[in-house]
């Protein structure tokens, strides 16, 4: 029993993955950051065939000895992948760890050398993130294109409002405010389309165009300083965290 007291409670993202009915049931699963391997050992519970790694060494001899862990190593995701090039899976998971963000954004993208050597289908968490981190990314340029006021290539613009606006629609379902910022950030491309469609229409853009645009702009700033707020509070509960440029 003494032994068994170093072996963590499973945090509140992990315990979501688990009972999230859209993850990858009986699936092999790669855990960035496994600790002593209790998600691990839960997942392995529930049918999942696990790997893990984390720098560790002293919670990778505790999963394999006390949880009975086969495939933990004291790897880097580099080191994994090096050593692994040609493993995939469905799904990976890095709880508590995804640290790497690219201004205010929900971004994992430094972390992209090892997922794309190693990675088959993402995880619902990441899906979220990328799909916020796309809509930013598509309203800052739509932006910039109608302030410049010229309308060359705001047929493309066009055309990835549009794409976001279906990934949005499409968005996992994290929790309730979340699903509900994510809705909001939605009705402002939607807005942000429209705008678009008229400037093609017109030609130009107008004094009133510019007018919705500062509108636009202004409840796309609410809606993400909302969201930051909400990682802030809540979100490392399901692996997301924020983080500054240094």
């Amino acid at each position: 029993m003494g032994r068994l007291q170093n072996i963590p409670p499973l945090e509140p993202g992990r315990k979501f993955f688990l009972a999230d009915p859209r993850a990858p049931k009986r699936s092999r699963i790669f855990d960035i950051g496994c600790g002593v391997g209790n998600f691990m050992a839960a997942a392995r519970g529930q049918g999942y065939d696990v790997t893990g790694i984390d720098w560790d060494t002293k919670g990778i001899q505790t999963g394999k000895e006390i949880l009975g862990l086969e495939r933990v190593f004291p790897l880097s995701i580099e080191e994994y992948a090096d050593k692994n090039s040609g493993e995939t899976f469905d799904a990976v998971s890095f709880f508590e760890v995804a640290r790497h963000y690219d201004g205010p954004r929900l971004s994992v993208r430094n972390l992209s050398r090892g997922f794309t050597q190693i990675l088959g289908t993402s995880s619902s968490i990441q899906d979220f993130i990328d799909t916020v981190n796309n809509a930013q990314k598509t309203f800052e340029t739509s932006a910039r294109q109608l302030e410049s006021g010229s309308i060359d290539g705001l047929a493309q613009v066009r055309t990835d409002v549009t794409k976001s606006i279906d990934q949005l629609r499409r968005i996992p379902s994290l929790a309730v405010r979340p699903d509900e910022l994510a809705a909001q950030l939605r009705q402002v491309m939607q807005d942000q389309y429209e705008l678009i469609q008229d400037v093609e229409r017109a030609g130009t853009v107008t004094l009133a165009h510019s007018r919705r645009l500062k509108e636009n702009s202004n409840r796309y700033e609410e809606v993400m300083a909302t969201f930051l707020k909400w990682v802030e509070t809540d979100g490392p509960k399901y692996g997301i965290q924020t983080g500054k440029r240094r």
